[in-house]
């Protein structure tokens, strides 16, 4: 859906998770657009996430739980 230099995952309050997907780019200007609705994997607040060159992405809490994700599906393959 979205390569991933192109792509941002925005973790938010509430355990929710947001893709965005960079429609535009000008000089100093960038436009983004949802490509997700709100996802909540997450119970607590999602405070880090990282982006492999892969196919996943993994989403951390603040009680330290993780989610793996597949980057094309926006599904959560495992979590713990």
């Amino acid at each position: 859906f979205c390569n991933y230099t192109k792509c941002l995952w925005v973790g938010l309050e509430g355990g929710k998770v947001e893709i965005w997907q960079m429609t535009q780019r000008q000089e100093d200007q960038i436009k983004l657009s949802r490509k997700s609705p709100k996802i909540q994997p997450h119970k607590k607040d999602v405070t880090a996430i990282f982006a492999t060159e892969g196919s996943y992405v993994i989403s951390g809490d603040k009680k330290g739980n993780l989610c793996v994700w597949d980057k094309e599906s926006w599904k959560v393959l495992s979590s713990v």
